[in-house]
């Protein structure tokens, strides 16, 4: 829970960080179609991009109220 992550050194909280845009980015990305994704994915580095195309792929397994949520943050 939360006291987990208050003891969490700076390093841990970056990578907690990166790992739960990546989840938010992969739901928002896996209902709006391979276009959208595309062009994200011509603007990022092709490492940063193949993370971002595992994220969708993982997030097409999400419950679909949760896709619609991450997408508005979007």
């Amino acid at each position: 829970g939360f006291r987990d992550v208050i003891q969490l050194d700076r390093k841990e909280i970056y990578k907690l960080m990166r790992e739960l845009v990546l989840v938010e980015l992969g739901q928002a990305f896996a209902a709006v179609g391979k276009m959208a994704l595309a062009e994200l994915c011509r603007s990022l580095p092709r490492t940063k991009a193949e993370e971002i195309i595992l994220a969708v792929r993982s997030a097409s397994q999400v419950a679909l109220p949760d896709i619609r949520r991450a997408q508005r943050y979007l």
